[in-house]
């Protein structure tokens, strides 16, 4: 499954999340397209397109500094965050490589 994502459904996230485990989750559920209290495990990581990957990072270090400035800026997103695609369009996202294991 492909979809686009937006600078302002990014935005939102960042706006309302005070933490990064909060944020990564809100972010997987945009390319995910439910909500992961609906999902046990995604195996892999959703791919988007390198500017979108790039302004999520930037997000990320900014979000850091503001609400975590003890760890790493942007470390959590470059363990957890989505693989940049350049096949993908710039704010495409793909959940075609994972693997979606709902509950029953």
């Amino acid at each position: 499954m492909k979809k686009f994502i937006s600078k302002k459904q990014i935005n939102k996230i960042f706006e309302e999340e005070t933490h990064q485990a909060n944020v990564v989750n809100k972010l997987y559920e945009l390319a995910v397209g439910k909500s992961l209290d609906f999902i046990i495990k995604v195996e892999g990581f959703p791919e988007c397109g390198e500017e979108a990957n790039e302004y999520i990072m930037l997000k990320f270090r900014e979000f850091d500094r503001k609400f975590h400035p003890d760890v790493s800026c942007g470390r959590d997103w470059l363990n957890r965050g989505f693989s940049t695609n350049k096949n993908l369009d710039n704010w495409e996202v793909s959940i075609n490589n994972c693997k979606i294991i709902e509950k029953e």
